[in-house]
Order: structure tokens, then C-alpha cells, then sequence
């Protein structure tokens, strides 16, 4: 598990900009209950960050886990919340299956810009208009974070200033990246026949391979 996964969770969950998008971690809180939440989640950033900048923090394993602990703990009051954090917290999508997903995705735009004379027309203008939908269903994370000019939002901007967007990144990246390509194949499979889903699967492998020289099992996302 990345030791700093616990501390992007708590950084994140404390800022104003990212407080109407909880329930993209599964986490749905009554207003009030959100509020109490986050005032603890603050209190231990203050306690464990503010004064320096983050890189400058302790990194010791009792520091990381205690931050781990004051985590889990603000959400203890909801099971289903607490499972959510458990999972953010623990990283529910390997880190190998966060790269085949950057990969299957940047392969898709190549298909979608230049298209490919092995596949019918029909299949690279279901998959653009996929993707075109897919896209509009995934937020500008780091649009949304630099528009926020809240105090504490500033705060929080300023423990990483030559990366004022980590955490907006760390959403994008690892925390909704599977989610946005599920969304393009799950939209695609509804077009398009399975002998033709097959045909772009086979695609898929045979671009991944030409890329990367290696052979690559995509059979969890395809």
C-alpha cells in the first residue's frame, strides 16, 4: 500500500472543493454529520501538517498509521462510510490495473484521432462517440481545485506549492480513472455486436503489444 495513500485521503476530504463530490469515494453523509466530519479531519491536518510544507512532515511508520487511525476514526459512526474510507485508504485497484487502464485509454484517443483500416468504420465511430460520453461524465478535478479560493482550501494548496493540483491528480488518477474507462466500455458493449467487441478487444492486444513489446492480459476491463 502507497504510505501516503492515508494522508492524500485526509488532505482531500478536508478541502471545500472537493466536499460535494464524497459520494465519488461512496461516502453519503447527512450535512451536519459531514461537517463534524470534516472539522476532525482538519484538526489532524493542522496537528500533523500546517507550519511546514508537506514534504517536510514525519514520515515515520507511528506517524503515518496514527494519521491512518484519526482517519478511520472521524467515520467511525457509519459502517458503510467506514468501509469506504477503509477502501480508499487501502487502494481497491492495483496499481497494475491503474496502468492498463492509462494504457487502454491513451490507445483508444490514438484510435479515436487517427483511427485504423483493421476496424470497420462502425467501430471507431461507436468508440468516439463512447468516449465523447464517457468524458462528459468525468469531472475537470483540476479545474474544480483551482477555482476554489477558500481559506482553507488555499491552506491546503500551499503544503504542496510546486504541486498545488496533487490532490486533484490523486482523484483523477486513482481514484476515478477505472471508473471513466468502465463507463466508455460499458456504453461501447451496448453498440456495437460482440463479434465486433471481440474484433476491438483483439485490437486492444495487438496495439498494447506493438507499444509496449509486451503481451498484456486486459481480461479484467475488456
Amino acid at each position: 500500500m502507497d504510505d501516503a495513500r492515508a494522508d492524500k485521503v485526509l488532505l482531500l476530504l478536508s478541502t471545500d472543493w472537493f466536499a460535494p463530490y464524497w459520494p465519488t469515494l461512496g461516502l453519503y453523509l447527512p450535512a451536519d454529520r459531514k461537517r463534524a466530519v470534516q472539522a476532525d479531519l482538519r484538526e489532524e491536518v493542522r496537528r500533523v501538517f500546517v507550519g511546514a510544507t508537506y514534504w517536510h512532515a514525519h514520515f515515520d511508520p507511528e506517524r503515518v498509521q496514527s494519521t491512518e487511525r484519526a482517519l478511520l476514526q472521524a467515520f467511525r459512526e457509519d459502517l458503510a462510510a467506514s468501509r469506504a474510507i477503509a477502501s480508499a485508504v487501502q487502494g481497491s485497484v492495483p496499481q497494475e490495473q491503474n496502468a492498463d487502464v492509462w494504457l487502454l485509454s491513451s490507445m483508444t484517443e490514438m484510435l479515436i484521432a487517427s483511427g485504423d483500416n483493421t476496424l470497420s468504420a462502425k467501430i471507431v465511430e461507436s468508440a468516439r462517440l463512447a468516449w465523447q460520453m464517457a468524458q462528459g461524465q468525468v469531472h475537470d478535478w483540476r479545474d474544480i481545485c483551482t477555482r476554489s479560493q477558500s481559506n482553507w482550501d488555499e491552506t491546503i494548496k500551499s503544503l504542496t506549492p510546486d504541486l498545488p493540483c496533487w490532490l486533484a491528480d490523486f482523484v483523477a488518477v486513482e481514484l476515478q480513472s477505472v471508473d471513466a474507462f468502465g463507463m466508455y466500455w460499458s456504453e461501447l458493449t451496448e453498440a456495437i455486436s460482440s463479434t465486433e467487441r471481440n474484433e476491438l478487444v483483439r485490437w486492444y492486444e495487438r496495439t498494447a503489444q506493438e507499444l509496449t513489446g509486451d503481451k498484456i492480459d486486459f481480461s479484467s476491463l475488456l
